[in-house]
């Protein structure tokens, strides 16, 4: 939802459908296995530093869920990426990691952070989610 001019985003289209699974090993630890193709269009901005090609490849995660008490969740996302199935390919380890509290019945307080190894780039947020 962001814009390019603006400096979110990165102006492409991505599409990756995959398959999922789901493994139950206790009530408090659940496993989702995703396996997905990736495709990246063309950019549509002008920047010159940014691979203009589109982008090819795949992603492997294993959502892990654990459930500390009725209140208070982990979500821990391991990710491996192969990008440029041509033969030039990039490989990289994204790590994400998630909490959240449940405060109230309709409210959650979270944090998230992400780390992709590779090119170095950490995220972090924190915050109070509403549901409607």
């Amino acid at each position: 939802m962001g814009s390019v001019a603006n400096g979110i985003g990165t102006g492409r289209w991505v599409i990756a459908p995959g398959l999922a699974g789901a493994f139950m090993f206790a009530e408090w630890f659940q496993v989702f296995p995703v396996l997905s193709y990736q495709y990246l269009s063309k950019p549509i901005s002008n920047d010159t530093t940014a691979v203009n090609d589109p982008i090819h490849g795949i992603t492997l995660q294993f959502i892990s869920v654990f459930a500390l008490s009725e209140k208070a969740f982990i979500v821990v996302t391991p990710m491996f990426n192969q990008h440029y199935m041509n033969g030039t390919g990039s490989f990289s380890y994204i790590q994400e990691l998630s909490f959240g509290y449940m405060v109230a019945p309709k409210g959650q307080i979270s944090a998230y952070l992400k780390g992709d190894f590779k090119d170095k780039l950490y995220q972090m947020s924190v915050g109070y989610i509403v549901f409607f």
